[in-house]
């Protein structure tokens, strides 16, 4: 198209209105999204980016965008739940909640309280909460198709129910 504004405006499908391109909000987004502090996010824009702001102007620019880190939607607890179960079923039983939430901030865009994830794994997995809690060795099981077939990368892994340090 031979329009002027292209590439300089964004548009939204839903309502038809046309919004000014900005890439510094962009940059926020992307990094706000990807689960940044907000110290980091500032290394970035200054290292990356050239772009020298305070803790006060980006916490501004992420409040103007409606991005934060503590209010929650009730939306967003029935997304959370469902990635949750999802994650559950791909991940193994070592993952423990914080790894959970951040996968659900930077896999999914879904801001939820670690509590809400730490409880929503206690109730969709009691076994596996309940061996993460334990925080003790559990021996891991192989299928090997004889001797010196498998190894694993701790050594002494073989030899802990036998006391060795």
């Amino acid at each position: 198209p031979n329009c002027e504004h292209v590439g300089r405006y964004l548009f939204c499908s839903n309502c038809g209105e046309r919004f000014p391109y900005n890439e510094f909000d962009e940059l926020l987004i992307k990094y706000f999204y990807k689960g940044y502090y907000y110290d980091e996010i500032l290394q970035f824009l200054s290292h990356h980016h050239g772009t020298e702001v305070c803790m006060r102007t980006l916490k501004s620019h992420l409040g103007r965008l409606n991005l934060n880190r503590k209010n929650f939607s009730q939306r967003d607890f029935a997304e959370a739940f469902a990635a949750i179960s999802r994650e559950i079923d791909f991940c193994c039983d070592a993952v423990g909640y914080r790894t959970i939430w951040h996968r659900l901030s930077v896999k999914y865009g879904i801001r939820i309280s670690r509590n809400f994830v730490m409880e929503a794994m206690k109730f969709l997995d009691p076994a596996g909460a309940a061996h993460r809690r334990s925080r003790r060795l559990r021996r891991r099981s192989y299928r090997s198709d004889g001797p010196n077939y498998t190894w694993h990368v701790d050594g002494y892994d073989k030899l802990k129910r036998y006391f060795c340090p």
